[in-house]
């Protein structure tokens, strides 16, 4: 039995399109997170309050789904024998910006 290798692969790679997507909007989320402030105290403020919440798991998710389709573009260049440079180098800014950002708020 031989192995057949995958078709070559033309055009734009879409999970480089997706993870670069999902950073930014990842960063714009960690932004909006980083100027709330919480309370209950009128009913604008809980408003902003929820607002927060909401940024903050939608910050979560985007970077859940970075994480996952940098994965998944490392199999898939690995596979047509592609560099596998920009998704380890983008898993590394969503950890660093998830490690800053929490030491931030911390602090």
């Amino acid at each position: 039995m031989t192995q057949q290798h995958p078709a070559p692969h033309h055009g734009p790679s879409w999970y480089k399109i997706f993870a670069l997507v999902l950073s930014g909007l990842y960063l714009m989320f960690l932004i909006m997170v980083s100027q709330c402030t919480l309370s209950l105290e009128t009913p604008d403020a809980a408003l902003n309050s929820a607002l927060c919440l909401a940024y903050g798991v939608l910050a979560a998710a985007c970077l859940l789904l970075g994480l996952m389709v940098c994965l998944v573009g490392i199999e898939h260049a690995k596979r047509h024998h592609k560099a596998r440079t920009f998704y380890f180098s983008m898993i590394i800014f969503f950890l660093v910006s998830a490690v800053i950002f929490l030491f931030a708020e911390i602090l």
